[in-house]
């Protein structure tokens, strides 16, 4: 072979991984993307045809725009941090690779895998003739439900010498080898593909925990930033109730019916209200900073959150339906469950490898005689041959304590079922118990401020009579401002424990989008 040709062989080849680069991107995003829906599909499967229904709904959310919008709104929020959030990225293309994964595990068992090399090798003509040779190999496997193996194989070369002169030959082996006893069975034999598919619904699963765990933190600090927002307004307001306080006292000072004293405490009062205030803004500036991290957005970006509150929503369930459906619906006890049915497979496979290898191989080959050109080749020779092989089992101390390992490590799995089943009826039934705690606490809350009220009215009158102080007045606005805080901070944490209750119960769905359906 000429240089020229050789030269035209290495930009073809060149070109053509070139090209394919592109194609091969294409290609693993696409099997990448419709094994993720496959896999997913099986979760919304089990969540809207298998799962106890109560209070389940679902609805298609629409899309919405990706800037941030001023007011920022929760679901706005959500929407935001579901695209942008550096974490949730992370999280989707772990899963991403996952698929695309399990897209060549399910090739290398369902698919004949063919390779192929092309060489070329000169002689420098020093010691002998010389000599260029050009081989082509090309192979494939194909792996059966029975644990057999089909190899096929074929070689060729062609050599041209320095005499102008060819030499080829070509040689196809087809081969079979089917294990008898170890190895033996589909269930063995693709264990490798079994695992790697529930290994994916798992992935598929947590994946859609880390959904609904993910708009519930976001949820809460949304939240809990509306929460510092409005406590900037009662510090405000509790600044301007104490100026007053201060300039009451004063007039009633200068006209010598009230103490000096009163003066001094107002304008101390007065103070450190002024700080609280700035104590206050800064700590929301601050949360405002870290949410836009939080939500993947630029810290430039200007925006500010609503000042609304969740109103408590009552959850009408009994611990008994709520029990039934947490057990019934949970997604990561489901994974709990399909592990140790994983280790009872396991179980089977090492009891298998107890038995010693029985394999039955068979194996035809053709050869062809040297000729000047291809186009001359004629296949004169062939050989065949069959072949039973039975090993030995004199040591089986590592099948041995690999069957021991495996027994053990299902009973660990089954352990760590229940425990995990007695951790999920325990955490909803304190669930269930401080959410109705919460709601007692909000009444009490309320019924907190109307007294705090009816105090600050009361107080200020005492301190225009003349019996009372001003320390009073200030005492009963303080008092109320905490209240106030107090009662907003149980409405976000009433809203977070249904949610999480929901969750717990595994009937709290997000669309795809990352919202909450209601």
């Amino acid at each position: 072979m000429s240089c020229g040709c050789i030269e035209l062989i290495a930009v073809l080849g060149l070109t053509l991984v070139g090209c394919s680069t592109d194609y091969h991107v294409r290609a693993a995003d696409r099997e990448g993307q419709a094994i993720m829906a496959e896999k997913s599909a099986l979760v919304e499967r089990f969540r809207k045809e298998l799962l106890d229904p109560r209070d389940a709904g679902a609805r298609e959310a629409d899309k919405s725009s990706i800037e941030v919008p001023n007011p920022l709104s929760l679901e706005d929020a959500i929407l935001i941090a579901t695209r942008h959030n550096r974490d949730y990225k992370s999280r989707r293309e772990r899963y991403f690779l996952d698929a695309i994964g399990l897209g060549l595990t399910r090739r290398n068992f369902l698919e004949t895998v063919f390779s192929g090399s092309l060489g070329i090798t000169g002689t420098d003509g020093r010691r002998r003739q010389l000599a260029e040779t050009t081989t082509l190999s090309l192979s494939g496997t194909r792996l059966f439900p029975t644990g057999g193996r089909l190899t096929m194989s074929t070689s060729g070369s062609i050599g041209h010498n320095e005499d102008r002169t060819q030499d080829a030959d070509v040689t196809g082996t087809i081969s079979f080898s089917q294990p008898l006893l170890r190895g033996a069975g589909k269930k063995i034999a693709f264990e490798g593909l079994t695992q790697a598919e529930r290994n994916l619904v798992y992935a598929a699963r947590d994946f859609e925990v880390f959904r609904q765990t993910f708009a519930i933190q976001i949820t809460q600090e949304y939240f809990d930033l509306v929460q510092r927002k409005t406590s900037v307004e009662n510090v405000r307001r509790r600044a301007e109730a104490n100026e007053f306080v201060l300039r009451e006292a004063r007039s009633l000072y200068r006209l010598q019916q009230g103490p000096q004293v009163d003066v001094l405490r107002a304008e101390q009062t007065a103070r450190e209200a002024r700080n609280a205030l700035l104590d206050a803004q800064e700590t929301y500036q601050r949360s405002l900073d870290g949410f836009k991290i939080r939500l993947g957005v630029p810290l430039s970006a200007e925006f500010d959150v609503g000042d609304a509150f969740p109103a408590p929503e009552p959850l009408e369930v009994a611990v008994d339906g709520a029990v039934t459906a947490a057990l019934g619906n949970r997604l990561d006890l489901a994974t709990e469950r399909g592990r140790v049915e994983d280790a009872v497979r396991n179980v089977m496979i090492a009891r298998n490898r107890l038995l010693p290898d029985l394999d039955l191989s068979a194996s035809y080959s053709i050869f062809s005689a040297e000729a000047n050109s291809f186009r001359d080749l004629a296949f004169d020779a062939d050989t065949a041959s069959v072949s039973l092989t039975l090993e030995l089992p004199f040591d089986r101390k590592s099948e041995r304590n690999s069957y021991r390992s495996a027994l053990i490590s299902l009973e660990q799995s089954r352990r760590g079922y229940t425990q995990r089943r007695d951790n999920v009826v325990l955490d909803v039934r304190e669930s269930l118990r401080r959410l109705e705690q919460i709601r007692q606490q909000i009444e009490n809350d309320k019924a907190n401020i109307k007294t705090l009220e009816r105090r600050i009215k009361r107080a200020r009158l005492d301190n225009l009579a003349g019996v009372g102080s001003n320390r009073d007045v200030v005492e009963a606005v303080n008092d109320r401002s905490a209240a106030l805080n107090s009662l907003n901070a149980r409405y976000v944490s009433y809203h977070i424990s249904r949610l999480n209750l929901l969750q717990q119960m595994g009937l709290l769905f997000v669309d795809k989008e990352g919202r909450i359906i209601r």
